[in-house]
């Protein structure tokens, strides 16, 4: 773990920091849960020359594991809700909206959940700006994550993002060439947005200096999605926010969604495979909590997985279509 003398970070990564080292000094399961990282288990695979890590963390089996039907939800209290939480978590307030929270159950070094302070539904719709002004909060040194309610989300019925610091995910080394490999870029006020397929992700990246532009282009998006899936509600979908001090702009990958769990997540014995894919698995670093998993996974089996979470490239090239047909 990173000391606050290791990086510079801004007056809230600070904060998050120092919250990080205080709660795993004063709570067990959270010290706990951060030193056995030293000891996770990986390994890597090449993907049509994309770099998928896999990870076998049991502390997510909770997460990975989770009922998020309706049933279930209303049948459990939530764990987000302050008067839910355990007595040993601590939060920092990031403005009178939200509170920053050490995860206790961790995937990246450093990893935070950003949360309402208010019980209210996962949605991105009217946040996007509010996970901008996080980005640029936190800084070069933090990635912002949004898991859709369908797609990820654990407690999808109270609002929330998470954090982790840079450097974890390999998405972020594949940017740059996924701009370039995009099937088509649409520029307005000063955004670019590229709709890009790396042979098995479908990704819409946006990219400008002004929140309230980046949210006009996502909204064309997200409309777009809603009209070609025929809903009225969140179509699939996770983010990942990044922010660049240099450049003063804001980037965010909207990873498209076909469904939220492959068929090996639901098979019983042997061909079972308890995999979620969520923004952090999306970016490249999949989350297997049982080791049976995690020591039989094939580079196969993650090229299929992936493949069937996202969408089509025909659904791609509508979606582009649709987009444009509204500039």
């Amino acid at each position: 773990m990173n000391t606050l003398t290791d990086v510079k970070y801004t007056p809230l990564g600070n904060e998050i920091v120092a919250l990080l080292d205080d709660q795993c000094k004063k709570w067990e399961l959270c010290g706990t849960n951060y030193r056995n990282l030293a000891s996770v288990k990986s390994k890597e695979f090449a993907i049509r020359d994309k770099i998928v890590k896999l990870q076998w963390n049991p502390a997510r089996l909770t997460s990975t594991a989770a009922k998020v039907d309706a049933r279930s939800i209303s049948e459990r209290k939530c764990f987000l809700c302050a008067e839910n939480r355990p007595l040993e978590q601590a939060g920092v307030d990031y403005n009178q909206h939200f509170t920053v929270l050490v995860n206790p159950f961790p995937i990246f070094p450093k990893h935070y959940t950003i949360i309402h302070k208010r019980h209210i539904p996962q949605q991105i719709e009217t946040h996007l700006i509010e996970m901008l002004n996080l980005s640029r909060a936190l800084g070069k040194d933090f990635v912002v994550f949004y898991n859709g309610p369908q797609c990820g989300a654990s407690a999808p019925d109270h609002h929330h993002f998470q954090a982790g610091n840079i450097g974890f995910l390999p998405i972020e080394n594949e940017i740059v060439a996924m701009k370039h490999q995009a099937m088509a870029t649409l520029s307005i006020d000063h955004t670019n947005s590229w709709f890009s397929n790396d042979g098995f992700r479908k990704v819409v990246i946006i990219e400008g200096d002004d929140a309230s532009n980046i949210q006009s282009a996502f909204q064309r998006v997200l409309v777009s999605l809603q009209k070609l899936r025929a809903v009225n509600t969140e179509p699939l979908l996770n983010i990942l926010s990044y922010y660049s001090p240099e450049t003063r702009k804001n980037t965010i990958l909207v990873l498209l969604r076909e469904k939220h769990r492959p068929a090996c997540y639901f098979k019983e014995g042997s061909g079972q495979i308890v995999l979620s894919p969520a923004a952090v698995d999306l970016g490249g670093v999949c989350i297997t909590p049982r080791q049976e998993d995690f020591d039989k996974l094939t580079i196969d089996d993650l090229r299929k997985i992936f493949i069937e979470v996202f969408p089509s490239d025909e659904f791609l090239f509508q979606l582009q279509n649709e987009v444009s047909s509204m500039l």
